[in-house]
């Protein structure tokens, strides 16, 4: 994980992560719910490589209904983009994780 990441997460109280990137490939496609993409060419190039998944593919800030979709990556930025890109990220799941827990209790 690259350290603008790590300290974007340890400001949220997120800490002790470790991550490592890896390709996405048909089997974590079949075991997902949904695939999230944080920029609209990362989506059309996993619906163009697993078109059996298209459906469940979308992007993230796009689905939670926001405006300006795409989170550039912040790859050997200052940390303030690093901070920019997790706070857009974060938006987005908050949205999406309230609509979902709302969802799941008027069932």
């Amino acid at each position: 994980m690259e350290p603008g990441a790590r300290r974007a997460l340890a400001s949220r109280g997120i800490k002790g992560v470790s991550h490592v990137a890896r390709q996405l490939d048909e089997p974590m496609c079949a075991g997902a719910d949904r695939i999230y993409a944080l920029t609209l060419a990362h989506k059309n190039i996993i619906v163009a490589r697993f078109p059996a998944h298209a459906e469940k593919v979308a992007v993230l800030r796009q689905a939670a209904g926001l405006p300006d979709p795409d989170v550039a990556d912040p790859y050997a930025e200052p940390d303030s983009v690093y901070e920019e890109c997790a706070a857009r990220i974060e938006e987005a799941l908050k949205i999406l994780i309230r609509r979902n827990s709302h969802a799941e209790k008027t069932r």
